[in-house]
């Protein structure tokens, strides 16, 4: 059985830490997501909408994460989940990144973009 770190080691060796199924992300109580209207049609995600996923601990941090992307004026979409999300066009028209706590710590700290 894969752990969690395993997963996200994973995902975050790949080019854009690119999620390709949803069986691929760790559990969590709670996601995050957001089309990132930036980072779209362009790099690792040329041709396509790129969807960043962010896993929370808490449904507090869960509310922060989304102020935080709702505080982003590239960040459309916004989306907490309770359960893992599906990654509909995963492959295809839609590129899913996964942003680690550990690598994306601003989006965790509350009103780091203009967020409540």
């Amino acid at each position: 059985m894969t752990t969690p770190k395993e997963k996200i080691e994973t995902i975050t060796a790949r080019p854009g830490n690119e999620v390709l199924a949803q069986d691929e992300l760790p559990d969590a109580p709670f996601y995050v997501t957001a089309l990132d209207t930036f980072l779209s049609g362009w790099g690792h995600a040329s041709s396509k909408e790129n969807y960043v996923i962010l896993m929370c601990d808490s449904e507090e941090e869960a509310a922060v994460v989304s102020a935080n992307a709702h505080g982003r004026s590239e960040m459309q979409k916004v989306c907490i989940h309770t359960d893992k999300p599906a990654l509909a066009g995963a492959g295809g028209a839609r590129l899913y990144t996964l942003l680690t706590k550990d690598r994306s710590s601003n989006w965790y700290e509350p009103e780091t973009w203009g967020g409540e």
